[in-house]
């Protein structure tokens, strides 16, 4: 099993339940997570070589994280509730309201 099918399996496991406030701070930060991916992705193709592209992923990165952060939400919550939505579609469809939403 990968890393990643384990922690669905957790995720599973645990069958914790996710507020709606959890679901609409998690929804914001998806959204912008998104926007985010999004303008860096751009970025990133007029990266003249590597080392530019680095810098801009590390941008990306803590810009993601920031904007986690923003949202009243430890990187570690907000991975557990994706996780979670991964193996229940009814969490994963709030989420992706919330994000449109938001």
């Amino acid at each position: 099993m990968t890393k990643r099918t384990n922690r669905v399996a957790d995720a599973q496991a645990e069958s914790f339940d996710v507020s709606d406030d959890m679901v609409s701070r998690v929804g914001r930060a998806l959204g912008q997570v998104a926007e985010i991916s999004e303008t860096y992705r751009a970025r990133m193709a007029d990266a003249r070589n590597d080392q530019e592209q680095e810098g801009i992923e590390d941008q990306a990165a803590e810009a993601a994280v920031r904007a986690i952060d923003s949202q009243g939400l430890s990187l570690d919550q907000y991975e557990r509730v994706l996780t979670a939505a991964e193996a229940d579609p009814d969490l994963e469809m709030r989420l992706i309201s919330a994000a449109r939403n938001n």
